[in-house]
Formats: C-alpha cells, structure tokens, sequence
C-alpha cells in the first residue's frame, strides 16, 4: 500500500513504536486538546472502527509511553504531552544511537585505514602515503585541534566533500573559515560554488573569488598539476595536487595526487596570504546557514526572545539552539540579557548586538 504525505511525516513516530491505531488516537487529541474516551471515539470514527475497550487499551499505551496524561475526576479525561517534549526524546535516543554507531564504524575505518602508512611526522614536512591517510589525519588532527582559522585555496569539491563533518565541527567550535577561489581555478565548473554548496550550507563561510588564479601549478611525473592548499591557524600548510579525471557533462571530478605540507610553516604561508593581497577581489560572499539567517531574521523583527521561544520558532532542540547562540555570541552578533522577575530565577532573553 503506498504511504501517503501524512503517514510519511508520521514516519517518526512509527519508527518509535507507535502502531496505526496509537498515531490516529494521538493525533485526534492534539485536535481536540483534551477528551473523554466519547469525544475520542466520535473523533476518529471515520478512520478506526472501535469499541470502548479498545480505546482504552490504546490510550494504556499511550500512557506507558509517557505522551498523553489523565486526569480523574466523574468522567476520565485525557490530554497529549507537548509534541516538542516528546520528538526532543526520540531525537536524543536517535543520536546516542547514531554516535554508537559511529564509534563502531570509526572503529573499523582506523582499523582498515592504518595499514596504508604513516606521514613522517618526526620531521616538520610531511607526506602521506594513502589519500585516505591524509585525509583522515587533516580531519581527526589538524582541523580538530585547529584554534582559530582554517583557509581553503583553489580546493576542489572533492576536498569539501569528505571534510565535511570536520569543517562542520570546527564551526561549531567558532572556528573562523574562509574560501578563496577564482573562476580561472576551475574553468571546468560552470558555478563552483554551487558545486561545493551542499558541503558547507551548515557553516557561515566567508568566501572570496579573486580575479586571477590561486592554485599553484606544478609539474609531478612529468605531468601538469594543479595545487590547492589549506592554512590551519597560520602555521600548518597542507597542499593538495589535483587534476580533472573525468571530465563529461554533467559529471567532472578532480583526482587528488598526493598529500604533503608542513606542520610549521608560517613564512610560507606569509607568502601565500600576501600572494592573495595582491589578487584584486570580483566578489564577496558571506556564506550563512538558513537556521542562523532565521534566528536573526526572528530576532529583527522581536527584539527580545526566549530560548523557548527560538527553539519553537527553529523547530530545533534546546541543545542546538545552545550551540548557535554560543557560536552567535562569540561572533558578537547577538548577546544574552538577563532581566530580574518579581518572583524567581531571572529571565535570560537574547537579542541582536
């Protein structure tokens, strides 16, 4: 039977142990707000045909599953838990599942990727023996021990792409990321930041397209390559050489060579930042993530709001609604404001800087 746009929406509640009668009677009280097993049965009628013993046993389940409360009195009455109260709790069983799983699974990657060799981690430069290796290493160490900047240079999508739960938590962290790129970097791509879109909608990048080239070319087995480098903190240089390696509408990817860099090298990077000085800026794109542009979109127009009120209107939990207005906060955009009550704790309420 094919599902239809409602029960699809439901979908989570199913996955959670719901059975069809259990989301019908749910759904009929969010309607109704607060009901007599009468009011539910008159409710639902078209869509479940039931008796009273029925119901009640439906509404027991409900109850064991901590999302409808009764209330005694000559006739019980039942009412639903708040929604958000109840998805926050699935959420959070989803995600300690989800990071169990990624424990196994981060597991068996160390396990498969060890054997393809270790960098020369004893000397300042370095060169990685595996692809995988290398870029393992930038995510696990560089980007995750990374202090206050990361700096992407004529990098190919490919990079974004396998980076992108690192880049993701280093914004977390308030982490300052930028691109520079210029159109003659990738002439194969007809929009290259549509292409790299999808790896960094969640962060808020400044990017930069200059007006002549940014990689570095250079000759590796007697073959032209492009290099793409990162700068992490002003001090760890990572090059990337890369080449097209296929190159057939709709479809172009960039091979990547190697891995090397150095693991202190400001001079150099010095040179590379003043190199960037010198190429004239086309255009500047300030890259935001839909959920901060919405959070002050809401607080342009309500000058103070709630963390309750935010969460809602985000449709988020409170544990990442935390993590934004840290990040928010520390960027100096917003600003928290503590307002004293006649009765009780003060109110913490957040408003633009």
């Amino acid at each position: 039977m094919t599902m239809t746009k409602l029960q699809k929406q439901l979908e989570p509640l199913y996955e959670n142990g719901f059975d069809h009668e259990m989301v019908v009677v749910y759904m009929a009280l969010l309607k109704l707000g607060r009901a007599t097993t009468k009011d539910l049965l008159l409710k639902i009628k078209d869509q479940l045909n039931i008796s009273y013993n029925q119901i009640y046993y439906i509404l027991k389940k409900l109850k064991k599953k901590e999302i409808i409360e009764i209330q005694q009195g000559l006739e019980k009455k039942f009412t639903p838990i708040n929604p958000s109260i109840i998805l926050e709790r699935y959420r959070q069983v989803k995600l300690e599942k989800l990071n169990h799983l990624e424990k196994i699974l981060n597991e068996d990657y160390a396990r498969t990727t060890s054997h393809f060799g270790l960098c020369t981690i004893q000397t300042n430069q370095f060169h990685f023996s595996s692809i995988e290796m290398g870029i393992k290493i930038i995510e696990d160490k560089f980007i995750k021990d990374c202090q206050k900047s990361v700096i992407f240079i004529a990098t190919p999508p490919f990079i974004f792409k396998r980076l992108k739960i690192g880049i993701i938590k280093a914004y977390s962290r308030g982490i300052s990321i930028e691109i520079q790129y210029s159109n003659r970097d990738f002439e194969e791509l007809s929009d290259y930041i549509k292409t790299i879109s999808p790896f960094i909608q969640k962060c808020n990048i400044q990017i930069n397209r200059r007006q002549y080239r940014t990689y570095e070319a250079i000759s590796i087995n007697d073959a032209y390559t492009r290099v793409g480098q990162m700068l992490i903190d002003g001090k760890i240089l990572v090059n990337y050489p890369y080449f097209i390696a296929k190159n057939k509408n709709p479809s172009i990817e960039h091979g990547i060579d190697l891995i090397s860099g150095f693991y202190h090298a400001p001079g150099i990077i010095k040179q590379i930042q003043k190199s960037l000085h010198l190429n004239p800026i086309e255009q500047q794109i300030n890259f935001i993530p839909p959920r901060e542009a919405n959070l002050i979109e809401f607080l342009q127009n309500e000058p103070l709001m709630q963390r309750n009120e935010l969460c809602t209107k985000l449709k988020i939990s409170g544990h990442e609604l935390k993590n934004l207005i840290t990040r928010l906060v520390k960027e100096g955009k917003i600003e928290r404001i503590s307002q004293p009550q006649q009765k009780g704790r003060p109110k913490e309420f957040i408003r633009l800087k």
